[in-house]
């Protein structure tokens, strides 16, 4: 995923389709957190900020969710707490009126991500607990997991 992130980068973020670009950017931003990758991790949220009203929806079959959650965990990445918590919260309006439950788990991950950033582990902890419900009762083992290790994490919680 690293390499191919890099390559894309190096393309200058170009996708063939442009209905999908804010997916692509989305998918490209989740890899840039997962790796650790700041320089990419600055110019995708710059790349992402106009779609921000938006979800990451490829032909409308699946979703990444609102953008806002990508801008959101990439602004916590990069420290500008501030701006991270103004879009999960436009994240957590979006998903709730979609009753989205795993796009909902995605989001308490996020905030609590958020929360462990600035030292809040008691929310952080609550947040954490929410995303872990959600996803086991939903299905998502991935999410599930995430939460349950930042949960656990003797450093952080």
């Amino acid at each position: 995923a690293e390499a191919v992130l890099a390559r894309v980068a190096g393309d200058g973020f170009r996708f063939p389709f442009d209905r999908t670009l804010a997916f692509s950017l989305a998918r490209c931003a989740d890899i840039a957190l997962r790796v650790g990758e700041r320089d990419i991790a600055v110019e995708l949220y710059d790349r992402l900020l106009p779609h921000r009203d938006q979800f990451a929806t490829p032909a409308g079959l699946s979703s990444r969710g609102s953008i806002e959650l990508a801008l959101g965990r990439l602004a916590t990445m990069l420290g500008r707490l501030e701006a991270a918590d103004q879009h999960l919260t436009r994240a957590e309006r979006a998903h709730d009126r979609l009753r989205a439950p795993l796009l909902q788990a995605r989001t308490a991950l996020a905030w609590g991500e958020a929360l462990l950033a600035r030292g809040s582990r008691q929310a952080a902890g609550e947040r954490l607990d929410r995303a872990l419900r959600l996803a086991r009762r939903h299905g998502s083992d991935a999410v599930a997991h995430d939460a349950q290790a930042l949960r656990h994490s003797p450093a952080r919680i």
